[in-house]
């Protein structure tokens, strides 16, 4: 297929891609530190991503910023205030207004103009007869990926074609095939001529980008431009690779050497995806029409740490046990293992509106504490209200590991576990589950750059791969975890995966000491083992074991 198949531009509009949350209003009128931020992949100022594109939509988030209430345009020509707010940008001495598109007292949305040069300058909002200003960063070009839960993480809003009146928006529901065609909103792919607040002006803005889809590079890209609905909307329309396949496969835009934020998609042939490390595709339609689906996860977690040649323990088990909606479960991402040979990024961000949990749920009780036992003895988990914790080892030097390999057991104390919102019922004590996983490593030598002697003789799970940074002095940061199958034996970080994280900061912890706050690790990830509870429709036990480096200084 070449060219543009019009029908690719379905007529979207504002309302469906973008989300107003406004933040209690107080008497102090500001902007949020660091509160200018892509309206789309919601990306916290000092990471990579984090500057805003000529001709793109941004987002302001704030205090009494502008009117009660929501108020968002209806019609071209776009105004120049509006809820009795106007914004101006100027940047190396050129002002221009810019377009709201919607305003609470908590968030701004706006047009930045075309004409905007790019460069370091200044953002000032003025309502109620004060002026509000911050910092911003202007750039040609820089890419931002519209997710369905509208705060920059988790699926994407990623529509599969398959007719010009039937595009479906993506998800393990409604899974795309490869080669098929889909088309991904976002913003920032770059300025356009000619008059935005009259109208959207589509037009394709050129090819060279990269599009990744699961590790895979996309090789057919249909059309990357503006969208025919909305000024300063973009869509990217290309073909779905061979080799891509999964129920939560990231993609990523890279444009001049920058990746987006990640959006996830789901691929595979069938009317619902399936994922042997999760869930079948029987299970998949089944959760995605289940009101009440009740979940419940155990991690056990052992990581042995090098921090200045010195061996630091940290280890932990933990238990979640919540009830979903199953459709909005299926949009949470969280509770799944990567796999596949992909790499997750996450973004970390002090905008509490661009954090949380991506599905709403209730806490489930599974009583006042969980005991399991590894090799090393009994231990319990207690309830902290919402998750079961047992904090073994926290940066603990020179401490004696108690998740050793071995059998898992646990139970419920004073009888068997039963998951529920009414009050439990007592019975026999019966084991939930036993897992059986084994592993090794040579001793190895660490330094603030590399791990060395990392060994595992297990022929199944992942190896991990995991680094996170902060900005210096704050904890906007970001992270990555790249899966591969242990049989592979390689394991390979894509550039873009790797462009996404900033330089480091440092952190400081008690007893410890200040360090820099790059850290890394290598370990294996296990396949989930399925456990059963009374009120649990499935339950998942996991554990990490990995070996890593504390302090390491990433530039």
């Amino acid at each position: 297929m070449s060219g543009l198949d019009p029908s690719y531009l379905r007529p979207m509009n504002y309302r469906i891609l973008l989300l107003a949350v406004s933040l209690a209003a107080s008497a102090t009128a500001q902007i949020a530190p660091s509160g200018i931020v892509n309206v789309a992949s919601f990306a916290p100022q000092g990471l990579p991503n984090a500057k805003i594109a000529r001709g793109s939509m941004f987002t302001v988030f704030g205090q009494n910023l502008a009117e009660p209430g929501l108020a968002q345009v209806s019609a071209f020509p776009l105004p120049e205030s509006l809820g009795g707010a106007s914004i101006e940008v100027e940047v190396s001495g050129v002002s221009r207004s810019c377009y709201p598109i919607f305003t609470t007292p908590g968030q701004v949305a706006a047009l930045l103009p075309s004409d905007v040069p790019s460069g370091t300058g200044g953002l000032r909002i003025r309502f109620g007869g004060q002026t509000y200003s911050e910092p911003i960063d202007v750039v040609d070009r820089s890419f931002g990926i519209f997710t369905q839960n509208q705060q920059g993480n988790g699926l994407a809003v990623f529509q599969n074609f398959v007719s010009s009146a039937n595009q479906p928006m993506n998800g393990p529901l409604s899974p795309i095939a490869t080669g098929g065609v889909g088309t991904l909103w976002g913003v920032g792919l770059g300025p356009v001529d000619g008059d935005e607040a009259s109208g959207p002006l589509p037009g394709d803005l050129g090819r060279d980008l990269e599009v990744w889809v699961g590790g895979v590079r996309v090789t057919n890209i249909l059309y990357a431009g503006r969208s025919g609905c909305c000024s300063g909307i973009d869509q990217i329309v290309f073909e779905v690779p061979p080799g891509a396949e999964g129920c939560y496969l990231p993609v990523v835009v890279v444009l001049d050497g920058i990746p987006s934020n990640q959006g996830l998609i789901s691929v595979a042939g069938g009317s619902a995806c399936g994922d042997m490390d999760a869930f079948s595709e029987a299970e998949i339609s089944s959760i995605g029409a289940d009101a009440d689906f009740r979940f419940g996860r155990i991690d056990f977690s052992r990581i042995d740490w090098l921090l200045s040649g010195t061996p630091v323990l940290e280890e932990q088990a933990s238990g979640v046990f919540r009830a979903f909606n199953g459709r909005e479960f299926l949009q949470n991402p969280s509770f799944f293992v990567s796999g596949n040979d992909n790499c997750l990024v996450r973004m970390v961000s002090e905008n509490p509106n661009t954090q949380g949990v991506i599905a709403r749920f209730t806490s489930l009780d599974a009583g006042a504490s969980i005991d399991y036992q590894p090799p090393s003895g009994p231990h319990t988990m207690l309830d902290l209200g919402d998750v079961y914790v047992d904090d073994i080892a926290d940066l603990v030097p020179f401490g004696a590991p108690q998740l050793e390999p071995g059998r898992f057991t646990f139970q419920e104390p004073a009888g068997r576990m039963s998951v529920r919102s009414a009050p439990r019922r007592r019975g026999r004590s019966t084991p939930l589950v036993e897992s059986q996983r084994s592993w090794s490593r040579s001793p190895g030598t660490g330094t603030h750059g590399a791990l060395d002697g990392w060994r595992s003789d297990r022929t199944s799970g992942d190896l991990r791969v995991s680094l996170t940074h902060n900005r210096a002095g704050s904890e906007v940061g970001a992270n990555f975890v790249c899966d591969a199958p242990v049989s592979a034996g390689e394991l390979t970080i894509p550039a873009h995966v790797l462009a996404a994280l900033p330089a480091s900061g440092t952190r400081t912890v008690p007893g410890v000491g200040t360090f820099p706050s790059g850290t890394l690790q290598v370990g294996t990830d296990s396949r989930p083992v399925r456990f059963t509870a009374d009120g649990l429709d499935i339950g998942f036990v996991t554990h990490t074991f990995s070996e890593g480096v504390l302090g390491l200084d990433y530039q």
